[in-house]
């Protein structure tokens, strides 16, 4: 908010400020520093910029917000698609399509998704140029797993194999401890996590958003103690919130152990969509000349070949991989007709340009080649 003096001392580094509020006077030096109006703000730009940690319910919030229950804030851009792959199951905001993608020759075939967009399926965005908020849908599974009723004899050993439990894959290791391992015991009917031991769970592909533990009263994690591979956790409440694929517990410390009784996993948001050609990046991609981005050439947008050594942003999907000399895939929706590939014509080719004039060699653009649309 606004200051009237100028209490606050140091630098203001690489920020985005809204200069009908807050001045640079006020904060003293700042470097890279981006001063934008409340428009700015309220348009969803910057909520995309930054990234999927920052959300915003367009129309509703009037700046970013760093809550997981508000939309993920994506951009179309002037050719009317756009690519996504978030952690989110989210349904698609009114007048944007979302769909799958099959490679179909030299074309990927558009298929519109119905219902809600899984978590963690790539798609294709097909909408007017500007931004949207993806809200998440909630359509989340959870499985209780108690290992007091999983039939265990005293002092079993847990690191056999792995333990399933309805969605979930279970695995207990010894970690760095080369004397004592993960046992189930009577005493406090839990699982034994000892100094150095690890638990890791696995939601058969799906992101786990939520993990409700239930340690015994006197041997919980503490904030010194655990360590867990992704999000974070709350001793108060023996709750870990994130979005991971799987995640993994290590107890930090070289005495005494934790006691679990029990635990709720929550994971989802649908199951991933058969046929979907389409490969997601959860983080940035440097592209080493397999992946194929979406982009527009010759004014046909499509997914072309990336030049190695550029790099694909997180949140994005692309294609990967092609037969030797394919230069890029158009793409083909239901209710539209247009480019049929994107190929090189043959010495036997018959060629048109648009105009229906015959040419003897196609140069760059779009041609009628052997009775088809094609791109060069």
């Amino acid at each position: 908010d606004t200051k009237s003096d100028n209490a606050w001392e140091g630098e203001v580094l690489n920020c985005y400020t809204d200069h009908a509020r807050i001045t640079s006077s006020q904060f003293g030096p700042t470097t890279g520093q981006s001063g934008l109006s409340a428009d700015d703000f309220a348009s969803g730009a910057i909520a995309a910029s930054l990234g999927a940690a920052f959300r915003q319910d367009l129309g509703e919030d009037i700046y970013p917000v760093l809550d997981k229950t508000h939309g993920v804030v994506k951009q179309i851009g002037e050719t009317g698609y756009a690519t996504m792959y978030i952690a989110d199951a989210v349904e698609a905001p009114e007048g944007v399509t979302a769909c799958t993608g099959t490679i179909m020759g030299n074309q990927v075939a558009l298929k519109p998704i119905e219902g809600m967009i899984p978590a963690w399926e790539p798609v294709v965005l097909k909408g007017a140029p500007g931004y949207y908020s993806f809200k998440p849908s909630g359509a989340l599974s959870s499985t209780t797993v108690d290992f007091s009723s999983m039939g265990y004899e005293n002092a079993a050993d847990l690191t056999g194999g792995t333990i399933i439990v309805g969605d979930l894959d279970i695995n207990f290791s010894n970690g760095s401890n080369e004397k004592n391992g993960p046992k189930y015991y009577n005493t406090g009917t839990a699982a034994r996590l000892y100094g150095g031991n690890q638990i890791y769970i696995y939601a058969t592909g799906l992101p786990i958003t939520k993990i409700e533990f239930n340690f015994g009263p006197s041997n919980a994690p503490t904030a010194e103690d655990a360590v867990f591979s992704e999000g974070s956790y709350d001793v108060e409440t023996q709750v870990w919130t994130g979005s991971a694929e799987s995640v993994t517990l290590t107890r930090n410390a070289g005495s005494g152990h934790y006691r679990l009784v029990s635990m709720t996993v929550y994971y989802g948001g649908g199951s991933s969509i058969e046929g979907n050609d389409l490969v997601g990046t959860a983080a940035d991609l440097t592209v080493d000349g397999s992946q194929y981005a979406l982009a527009q050439k010759d004014g046909v947008t499509g997914f072309y070949k990336a030049q190695p050594g550029t790099v694909i942003a997180a949140g994005k999907a692309y294609i990967l991989g092609a037969a030797a000399g394919t230069k890029g895939f158009s793409l083909s929706f239901p209710d539209e007709t247009g480019i049929q590939s994107v190929e090189e014509a043959t010495e036997t080719s018959d060629i048109y340009d648009l105009a229906g004039r015959r040419v003897e060699k196609a140069q760059k653009g779009v041609y009628i080649i052997n009775g088809k649309k094609v791109l060069k």
